[in-house]
């Protein structure tokens, strides 16, 4: 019987142990939902881990959130629908892309206010900032252009000319290119063919031009700069329901290496500190909801060693995730929420901590539940073959009926004699 509850007792506890590794795999929660302005579409993390600046298009807005507190403790108003904003390396300024205005505002992070304003290309979209801090990269859709603006006069100093509409802006961590991906219309025959702009900075002219298929959006480039990450649209007819995929450009050969399907309507993408995965935000779709992308929002995890979705997080009904920033310990995502109003924050180790080997290896997770899984499976058995042995050897009962001596035993004196000569055979038969 005691051998038997220690045996229950192991199970129980293993048991315990696998519910305990399961939150890992089913589904990201959120530590945190911070309220911030109408239609929030950008975020960039101060160097300092200390800030997160959030622009807020339909707010025309920028939140300060401190990531410690995760609260907002500074709201910079008077901009005009920002759409992109990036910090100095210095983490000294933000500069955020206005495409209500064609400007750029530069505003101190040190008082949070606005100190300049810079002119610069129609409906831009984008912007990146040069490792050393001296130069500000915006993409402009509206006249097919990148306009570089001089940090230290905060005035644009040269404008580059581009063959199609740019959508999405990196640049390399030694400084020596920019990436710009961009659409190419072609009114006669209505079609865009997709393309990516390498942009030399110490010539700031176009040094090569990548194709990628379907409609080049968001990019960004790995911290170890090997490899550019850019989100495509797929080219079909329903502009509510586009697949998305993510092209990988090798910056050695300038060239597409390989392809990786997300989700629907992919939007925004962040790499991991140390390269080894790719993070990118699904608006998601529905037909029967509009706006459509109210719910299937996610976000798809890619492992940069095998290329190809690992995990994917669903996001909350609604959310409609826009962009991504990814602390630089790379534990944490803040995610902006455009249909809510709001910024997520994320605990993304459970997916991002195993480095993935492809048909190797599996997860961490999923191995400890399959050893803990089979332990109890053996346990389980051992428990029914002990039973059945017992009872070939006791094929009655468990418990034997008392001898009449017991029951003597247990009753009084004139019980026992009276029992007694029951026993007895007459004499008389």
């Amino acid at each position: 019987m005691k051998q038997r509850t220690k045996t229950w007792a192991a199970c129980a506890l293993l048991f315990l142990c696998v519910l305990a590794s399961l939150p890992s795999l089913v589904g990201a929660t959120d530590t945190a939902q911070i309220p911030v302005g109408s239609t929030p579409c950008s975020v960039a993390i101060t160097p300092n881990g200390q800030y997160a600046y959030v622009a807020n298009s339909a707010g025309n807005s920028v939140s300060v959130i401190n990531i410690t507190s995760n609260k907002v403790t500074a709201t910079v108003t008077g901009l005009s629908s920002p759409v992109c904003v990036a910090i100095a390396p210095n983490g000294q300024y933000a500069y955020v892309v206005n495409q209500g205005s064609n400007m750029v505002s530069v505003i101190s992070t040190a008082t949070n206010t606005v100190t300049a304003t810079v002119p610069v290309g129609s409906t831009s979209n984008d912007v990146a900032i040069t490792p050393n801090g001296e130069y500000a990269y915006v993409a402009s859709i509206g006249n097919s252009s990148v306009s570089v603006i001089n940090t230290a006069t905060n005035q644009v100093t040269t404008t580059i000319p581009l063959d199609g509409s740019p959508e999405g802006i990196a640049i390399t961590p030694n400084g020596k290119y920019a990436y710009v991906s961009e659409n190419d219309f072609n009114y006669e025959t209505m079609d865009s063919k997709g393309a990516v702009s390498v942009i030399d900075t110490a010539t700031n002219t176009v040094k090569t031009k990548i194709s990628v298929d379907g409609y080049p959006h968001s990019l960004a480039i790995a911290p170890n700069g090997a490899y550019v990450y850019v989100i495509s649209l797929s080219k079909n007819e329903n502009p509510e329901a586009q697949d998305g995929f993510v092209s990988m450009i090798n910056t050695a050969s300038n060239s597409v290496t390989a392809t990786v399907n997300v989700g629907t309507s992919p939007r925004g993408i962040a790499i991991m500190p140390n390269s080894t995965y790719a993070l990118v935000t699904n608006l998601g779709t529905d037909e029967i909801f509009k706006p459509s992308n109210l719910i299937n929002s996610s976000i798809s995890v890619i492992s940069t060693v095998a290329n190809k979705v690992t995990s994917t997080i669903q996001t909350p009904l609604g959310s409609t995730p826009y962009a991504m920033a990814i602390t630089s310990d790379g534990e944490y995502a803040y995610i902006t929420n455009g249909g809510l109003g709001t910024v997520s924050v994320i605990n993304i180790v459970p997916y991002t901590s195993t480095i993935y080997t492809p048909d190797l290896i599996p997860p961490v997770q999923l191995l400890i539940i399959a050893v803990l899984v089979a332990i109890i499976a053996v346990l389980a058995v051992v428990i029914v073959v002990k039973k059945k042995k017992k009872a070939k050897s006791n094929p009655t009962s468990s418990k034997p009926t008392p001898s009449l001596s017991d029951k003597e035993k247990q009753a009084p004196q004139p019980t026992r004699l009276a029992n007694r000569a029951k026993e007895q055979p007459s004499l008389f038969i």
